[in-house]
């Protein structure tokens, strides 16, 4: 295996993202692996993201320097954004309101925009791309995956494996 860079002509992580993201199953798994992990969907598509754009593995240390510098965003932009949209979502009051709903359609576009902002920081931390890799780009986000799930503690049971593998196979499909 060699380890040398090549030049970058990939997709933005946030080109990738949109593009995956709309594949059957991708959705659904990502936010299963979200809601019932605790994942961060954008370190989800990070981790394939950096394995089919040829930049190879990553670890914990890349994990823990990335979220170092996307936490107090996500944590005090993104999540608070999400949180509103839902409670008009679930409010049967509110959700029966065109007003509310026009609200929460703006907040869900601040949203979106606040995960591409969030893209960009973490974009920034990939490696180049490599002349080539040790295995297929499935089998390396394989391991980015799992290798994130175990930098946040997450535990997968059976019902969040199955997510898991969906997300790869629907976003590598």
């Amino acid at each position: 295996m060699i380890d040398t860079p090549t030049p970058d002509e990939s997709p933005s992580l946030w080109t990738f993202t949109l593009e995956r993201y709309s594949r059957p199953g991708v959705q659904r798994s990502a936010i299963s692996l979200q809601d019932n992990l605790g994942a961060d969907v954008n370190l989800l598509f990070f981790c394939l993201w950096h394995a089919e754009t040829g930049r190879g593995r990553l670890d914990a240390t890349d994990f823990e320097r990335v979220e170092i510098r996307i936490a107090r965003w996500r944590d005090e932009v993104t999540l608070p954004l999400r949180s509103v949209r839902t409670i008009i979502r679930s409010d049967a009051d509110l959700a029966g309101l065109r007003d509310a709903m026009d609200v929460r359609g703006k907040i869900l576009a601040a949203e979106i925009e606040s995960e591409r902002v969030a893209q960009i920081v973490v974009e920034s931390f990939a490696r180049p791309p490599l002349i080539s890799m040790d295995g297929s780009a499935w089998e390396i986000a394989d391991r980015n995956l799992r290798s994130y799930l175990a930098y946040i503690d997450a535990e997968l049971d059976e019902d969040t494996e199955q997510h898991l593998v969906s997300f790869l196979n629907g976003a590598f499909s």
